[in-house]
């Protein structure tokens, strides 16, 4: 089997990226994380949180965007105006990747090491670069996906499933989306998905005994008898920009954090899924050992590839979106769904036409770890 490789990598190793493209590798010195590029990524997502805010007005609402955009090219300027060993910029690089993709194809970008949790999709690429009448975000113009360096060696063209899929969504109470969201994921069972399991409650004692239970309970139904192949959340989650410690909330009497975890101290399930995040701040920016709730399910719960969110995002913009990717990923009309990224991809496309800014924006928070390539198969009945 061809191992498949994306039209461009980005690999930031200390302080230099190495560009592959076309089978060529430049080095490319880089500055410190936390400089300029952390300070324009906290703005730019900032900006995006009142943009996807369900409390903000209009005018507010239009004044972000209108940041997204400044932001967005500051960020651009500064990853793709770096300087190569050989003479040319980054940005070099780009405009030779967007001209020789393949026409009505977008092409694919992975970027790894310690930046690999900027918020790439949001870069404003200048018209002149991207070949486009006007300016245009890099996610709208590229199938963009973050590796952590142990994912280097999942190259994998699928994820091999059981036959039926197994589907769980955690379940927040109290969220104008979950209710819509948790009735759509209970229809999804079919020939190739079995009924989906929703947790929408855990103990309700937060003492540390208790969410101690809850941390052994979500493991359990992680790596099961039947363990998940499909994690899907639509929960309340939030991360402290300062520590990166991050709460899991389903409803007002069960949350469970990062720090709650460690101090579970339970190993690492031996299954491995797929996990989408539904959730308000699934992802941070702090590198490395930082990342959220969604770096934790690349960690402890051996997700092959997870989708989640940098920003605060609109409950009901986000369960539109959600649907919308959701019926291109998963096998429900055959055994395998999408191509992940490629269905990210289109899904931003959709809601890039509408009119709301929040509907507008939705897609552009959310980042995919993993490798854009895979899609998710489900092994035949006799197989079963």
């Amino acid at each position: 089997m061809t191992v498949w490789e994306p039209d461009l990598k980005l690999h930031l190793r200390e302080d230099q990226i190495f560009a592959t493209y076309d089978d060529e590798t430049e080095v490319f010195h880089a500055p410190s994380f936390d400089g300029a590029i952390k300070k324009i990524s906290s703005e730019l997502i900032g900006a995006m949180n009142i943009v996807l805010s369900a409390h903000a007005s209009a005018r507010e609402r239009s004044n972000a965007e209108a940041l997204v955009q400044q932001q967005g090219e500051l960020l651009y300027e500064e990853v793709f105006g770096l300087n190569g060993s050989q003479g040319r910029r980054l940005e070099d690089v780009l405009v030779l990747c967007f001209a020789n993709a393949a026409p009505d194809t977008p092409p694919a970008i992975t970027t790894e090491g310690a930046w690999y949790l900027l918020p790439w999709e949001l870069m404003r690429v200048p018209a002149s670069v991207c070949g486009r009448d006007a300016d245009a975000y890099l996610g709208e113009m590229a199938i963009v996906a973050g590796l952590l360096g142990s994912q280097r060696i999942l190259n994998g063209q699928s994820f091999e499933a059981a036959h039926p899929l197994q589907i769980v969504s955690f379940a927040g109470a109290g969220l104008a989306h979950a209710d819509d969201e948790v009735k759509f994921v209970r229809s999804l069972g079919g020939p190739h998905i079995a009924t989906p399991r929703v947790v929408e409650r855990l103990n309700g004692n937060n003492r540390p005994s208790g969410r101690k239970r809850n941390c052994q309970t979500i493991k359990t139904i992680v790596a099961g008898p039947k363990p998940a192949e499909f994690l899907h959340g639509a929960f309340h989650s939030e991360t402290d920009v300062q520590n990166d410690a991050f709460e899991m909330v389903l409803h007002q009497k069960a949350r469970v954090s990062s720090r709650d975890f460690s101090a579970s101290r339970l190993r690492a399930v031996d299954t491995s899924n797929i996990a989408f995040f539904n959730t308000c701040q699934g992802l941070s920016l702090r590198p490395w050992h930082g990342g959220g709730l969604a770096a934790h399910a690349l960690r402890q719960w051996k997700s092959d590839l997870v989708v989640a969110s940098l920003c605060k995002i609109d409950d009901r913009a986000a369960a539109r979106f959600s649907q919308t990717f959701l019926q291109r990923i998963l096998p429900i009309a055959a055994h395998q769904g999408a191509r992940i990224g490629e269905a990210l991809f289109e899904a931003r496309a959709a809601a890039l036409h509408e009119a709301n800014p929040a509907d507008r924006l939705i897609g552009m928070s959310f980042r995919l770890l993993g490798w854009p390539n895979m899609r998710i198969v489900v092994a035949s009945q006799e197989a079963a």
